[in-house]
């Protein structure tokens, strides 16, 4: 490259992921008076025949006053996803999945299939998760940033010690049999957090307009489908999960911007959710937050010593006759 040029591709050896392809092989531009790194898209990844990806900041309106990295200034870490590839393997066995299984108990078989589709559930094939849900957590943009694997007893209850991630999983096998990490899992293992968007954050860029239902766990959304209906249907809810009681956060919730929401916390939850509903509505502008008190109304003593959550409710009732007589 011509030396006259002050933004050079850097000349050492380190490389960067790729927004194109998210593989190891990108090459960023450097400004070559400050010896700082321009903003983490512009570069040229090494894998010109497969992936292409080049952005010239010289062919942009990239400006010097852009967020260049300065020195000493903390630079946010960067994400790393789990491939597509790695989500679709999930997507069978479905015989052996306990959740799936249960969910068969409460609705027909077609209504578990949308359902099931529409979240992209999965199963654990083998080893000692062998028979796991799965529930991937795919942000706005696509990206999968986690995927979740729970084992479920015959009451469709988490089994002890049940809870488990399918990178952790990964992770465990590479070591026992002495193999070296995948790429995308060694880079993967860096995150700061692997739960870091909303569970089926994936489907508010295809339903646009419905209002959001935000339960704590996945099996909360998923049965929440299946009792108040899909959200084909504009007027229905749209289910999401922010993963656990303490996941309700500002940040968490932003890609939930101009919705109406509607909370549904699990018994003992109610006050902390409820009081959170005007720091969100602060924090995230046009968006309206309400609490449900379904439970706080509906559950008895027995039920609310056991910490029940929504989905042990709705699970007491018909699907149809619960869906002929809503209840918020």
């Amino acid at each position: 490259m011509n030396d006259k040029f002050r933004y050079q591709l850097d000349r050492s050896p380190r490389k960067f992921v790729c927004p194109g392809c998210n593989r190891r092989k990108f090459v960023r531009y450097i400004d070559t008076a400050t010896k700082i790194y321009l903003p983490g898209q512009f570069g040229r990844c090494d894998r010109q025949d497969h992936c292409g990806y080049h952005l010239n900041p010289y062919k942009t309106c990239f400006k010097v006053t852009d967020q260049i990295e300065q020195p000493g200034k903390p630079q946010p870490m960067p994400k790393y996803y789990i491939p597509e590839s790695i989500l679709n393997a999930t997507l069978k066995r479905y015989e052996i999945n306990s959740f799936v299984r249960n969910l068969m108990k409460l609705a027909p078989v077609g209504e578990v299939e949308k359902v099931v589709s529409l979240y992209r559930i999965g199963t654990v094939s083998k080893g000692t998760r062998a028979g796991s849900a799965t529930f991937p957590f795919i942000d706005i943009a696509g990206n999968i940033r986690a995927i979740q694997a729970k084992q479920f007893d015959e009451t469709n209850h988490t089994r002890k010690n049940g809870t488990d991630f399918i990178h952790a999983i990964m992770h465990r096998h590479y070591q026992s049999t002495n193999e070296p990490l995948p790429l995308w899992l060694n880079d993967y293992l860096k995150n700061e957090r692997y739960v870091s968007c909303l569970f089926g954050e994936h489907l508010l860029t295809r339903y646009l307009t419905n209002p959001v239902a935000l339960v704590e766990a996945p099996k909360t959304a998923i049965i929440g489908t299946l009792y108040y209906g899909m959200p084909d249907n504009p007027a229905n809810l749209l289910w999401l999960a922010v993963y656990n009681k303490s996941s309700l956060t500002a940040d968490r919730c932003q890609a939930l911007k101009r919705r109406t929401v509607i909370l549904f916390p699990d018994l003992g939850a109610f006050t902390d959710w409820k009081n959170k509903t005007n720091e969100l509505m602060k924090a995230i502008p046009g968006t309206w937050f309400t609490t449900s008190d379904i439970l706080e109304r509906e559950a008895n003593e027995a039920e609310r010593l056991a910490g029940y959550d929504l989905a042990d409710f709705l699970s007491r009732f018909d699907w149809r006759n619960f869906r002929n007589n809503l209840k918020y």
